[in-house]
Parts: structure tokens; sequence; C-alpha cells
């Protein structure tokens, strides 16, 4: 468990997002957003792999479970998928904004970067890590009621500070409840979807660990270089919003053709790997100019490289016994 609360918030301190360097210049902010995203992250990713286990799903429910996560914080906690001062691809929010909602914001953060970067790798690496509890409960039922509790606090707190003193907006009851509607159908279709919806197509991998870590490593900036250009062009939109879906439906199309049911664990990290990879220089970049913080951050990359490090020696030590996560 412990585990999985470590790794919950890896996305937010490896993008920058919430800044490794603040130890340094603002040490109670870094404290105060660390605490924060502990109690965000953690205890939904806790909840998530708990529901597929119990209710004995697959990736394809742990995806969706993700989406309806990424309405919760992004939509009801931050408002980062209304308001229309939240930049995207470097343009206003206002640029992809229709009904009250940034659709470009929406196609980034619902389907993409909370399902993938913050839910199934933080679990994936945790069952890689610690194989001998993959497919066992780490929750009680009155583990389950208070870790619900809260996340519950946590949204309401976060949704508070948010609109009272960072970005001084509030999206106004119907978007609220549109959010609450969008997350009960995503968690109805999480507990109804098939285990096998996401399965792998072949018996064996079809491709080897190192273009997993190549296609993992440019996924994030393929959308990120695409929707780029096309915002600095004023593509429509839609446009946009159907290319960043598309490259994230291809991706995930090449790695069940590819990744295998099983003997497939080197395939696995290799993913991990590149994911992880492809998320470290948007890290560096948005926190240039921190001075000394810098090292800092340097310091947090180092260790997410020699964890993947230590994934690869220990099953090429075990030979690989473990085939099935």
């Amino acid at each position: 468990m412990l585990c999985l609360l470590v790794l919950a918030p890896l996305v937010e301190y490896l993008t920058g997002s919430s800044r490794l360097s603040d130890i340094i210049a603002n040490p109670p902010l870094f404290f105060i957003f660390l605490f924060q995203n502990l109690a965000f992250y953690g205890p939904d990713v806790l909840l998530i792999r708990e529901a597929k286990i119990r209710w004995r799903k697959g990736w394809a429910s742990v995806i969706m479970l993700g989406m309806a996560y990424g309405v919760l914080e992004e939509g009801v906690g931050t408002g980062v998928l209304f308001n229309p001062a939240t930049m995207n691809f470097g343009g206003t929010g206002t640029y992809s904004h229709w009904l009250g909602v940034n659709w470009i914001n929406v196609a980034i953060l619902v389907p993409i970067v909370h399902p993938l970067f913050s839910i199934t790798l933080p679990i994936l690496l945790a069952d890689l890590a610690l194989p001998e509890t993959h497919g066992k409960s780490l929750l009680s039922n009155r583990a389950v009621r208070l870790t619900f509790i809260v996340f519950g606090i946590d949204v309401i707190a976060t949704s508070f500070f948010v609109a009272t003193f960072l970005a001084h907006f509030f999206a106004g009851p119907q978007l609220i409840v549109g959010c609450f509607v969008a997350i009960a159908i995503f968690v109805l279709a999480a507990r109804r979807v098939p285990t096998d919806l996401f399965k792998a197509q072949k018996p064996i991998p079809s491709a080897k660990p190192f273009r997993f870590v190549i296609y993992g490593a440019a996924f994030p900036w393929i959308i990120f270089i695409a929707g780029g250009i096309l915002t600095n062009l004023v593509a429509p939109p839609v446009l946009v919003v159907l290319i960043i879906l598309g490259i994230g439906l291809l991706m995930l199309r090449w790695v069940l053709r590819n990744i295998g049911q099983g003997e497939n664990i080197f395939q696995k990290i290799g993913l991990a790997t590149g994911l992880v990879a492809g998320l470290i220089p948007m890290g560096i970049l948005s926190q240039i100019g921190t001075g000394i913080g810098l090292l800092i951050v340097f310091a947090g990359d180092l260790i997410a490289v020699l964890f993947l490090r230590y994934l690869w020696q220990k099953y090429r030590r075990l030979g690989q016994r473990i085939s099935r996560l």
C-alpha cells in the first residue's frame, strides 16, 4: 500500500505540475502540495486497484475509473476543464471553449493523462515491484470507507482552495452536476465492461522491450507537438480533439497487438520506462530557471531511473519466472 501511495503522484512531480524545486524555493508550499497530492492521488489509486480486484475486472475497468477520476480532479477539484483562463498548447482556454467546457483539456486529461499516467502506471509499477501483492486486496471494508472519506475531504478542500485563493474560478452548479453525471457513467461502465475488453491479442509479445520504451517515450510528445502545431495554426478545435483521441487509440491498439498475454514482463517494464522517460524532460523544462532547485528535480528524476533499473535487474535475476501481471 505504501508503494502505491508513493507512486500515485508520480505524474505531478515528473511533469513539473507540482514543483520539486519548491522544496528549496518555498518549503511550506512544497509540503502543502505534497500533502494535497498524496491525499488526492493516493486514495484514488488504492480505490481503483481495489475495485479492479473485487469486481474481477481488467485494465479496461481501470482506464474507465481513471476517466472518472480525471473528471473529478480536473472538473470538480481544480476546474481546469472549464476555466477559460487555462492554457492548452500555448493557446487560451477560450480557443476550445464550448458550452462552458474546454474540450481540448478534456481530450488530454480525461481519457489519456489521468487514466494512463495517474492510475494505470502507478498500479503497473507497484505490481512489478511487489509481484506477491498482485491480485490481492490491500484494503479492508473499513479501510475502503476511510479512504473514501479522506478522498472526499481532499476533493472539497481542493475545490475550495482553487476557487477562493488560486484560480478565483468556480464552474457553477450546472457544470459540477454534469461532472458527477459523467463520473457515474464512467463508474457504471467500469463495473459492466467485459473483463477481456483490452486483452492482449497474441499469446506472447511480438515486439521487443526496447520498442515499448521508444513508443512509450514518444507518446506524450507526439500529442504535445501535434497539438501545439495545430493550435498555432488556429485549426478547428474539434480537429485537435479528434487527433489527440486518435493518437491515444493508435497507441492503445499498438500495445494490445504487441504486448502479448504472457512472457511479457520486460515489455511491461519497457512500456513503463518509456512513459516515465517521456515525462522527465517536461519536468526539467518547466523548472528551468529555479537555480539550485533544479538539482532537486534531477535528484527526483534519478530516483525514478534507478527504480526502473531495479525492476529490469530484478526480473533478469528471476529469469522472468513470473510471466503474468
